[in-house]
C-alpha cells in the first residue's frame, strides 16, 4: 500500500527510481558513479532554483505577469511573448536555464486568466517553449551570435553575446563580433 501511495504520488520519481534499478542490471555500480554526478551544475540549478521561487514568493513573478498581461490584447501576443522569451533568452543563456526561469513565470501568468483559457494554452504554450528554447530552432539565429574570443577561438551562441558585452566593457577599443 506505501508503495502504490508513493507511485500516485510521485510518479516520475518513482518511474526514474525503476529505471535506475533495472540500468544497474546491464552497467554494475561501482566507484565511478559518484563521478559521472556533475555536483557544480547541480549546485548551480538548485540555486537558480531558489532564487525563482524566493522572487515568486516576493511576488515578482505576478507583478511582470500582470504588465505582460496589461500590454497584450489577444492569446496570440501573449503566446508569442512567452515564446519568444525563451527563444531569445536561451541564445544568452543555456536553454535548460532558460525553461527554468520562464516555464514557471508562464505559469503564473496563465493562472491570471480564466480557467478555459488557462486549460487551452498551458500545454501548447510550454511545449512551444521547450522547442523554442532547443539549440536545433536556434541554429540559424545563432548566426547572429557567433562570435570569436580574445584567443580567435569560435564561441556558441549560448555565451557569445555575454561575451561581447564584456569585452567590450572591459575593452572598448577592440572589436569581438567577428
Amino acid at each position: 500500500m506505501m508503495i502504490k501511495h508513493i507511485f500516485q504520488k510521485e510518479p516520475v520519481l518513482s518511474i526514474a527510481t525503476c529505471l535506475a534499478i533495472i540500468s544497474a542490471f546491464f552497467v554494475p555500480p561501482d566507484a565511478e558513479y559518484l563521478g559521472y554526478i556533475d555536483f557544480r551544475t547541480l549546485a548551480i540549478l538548485f540555486s537558480l532554483m531558489t532564487v525563482m521561487a524566493g522572487l515568486r514568493g516576493q511576488g515578482v513573478f505576478d507583478r511582470l505577469g500582470h504588465a505582460l498581461l496589461s500590454h497584450t490584447r489577444t492569446t496570440l501576443q501573449l503566446t508569442v511573448v512567452l515564446v519568444g522569451l525563451c527563444f531569445f533568452s536561451s541564445m544568452l543563456i543555456t536553454n535548460d536555464v532558460s525553461l527554468l526561469t520562464f516555464v514557471p513565470f508562464t505559469f503564473v501568468v496563465l493562472n491570471s486568466l480564466n480557467a478555459s483559457v488557462r486549460s487551452k494554452l498551458l500545454l501548447p504554450i510550454v511545449c512551444m517553449q521547450t522547442m523554442g528554447s532547443s539549440s536545433l530552432s536556434r541554429t540559424a539565429a545563432s548566426k547572429l551570435f557567433t562570435t570569436t574570443n580574445v584567443n580567435g577561438t569560435k564561441v556558441s551562441s549560448d555565451t557569445s553575446l555575454v561575451i561581447t558585452m564584456l569585452e567590450k566593457k572591459h575593452s572598448p577599443t577592440r572589436t569581438a563580433v567577428s
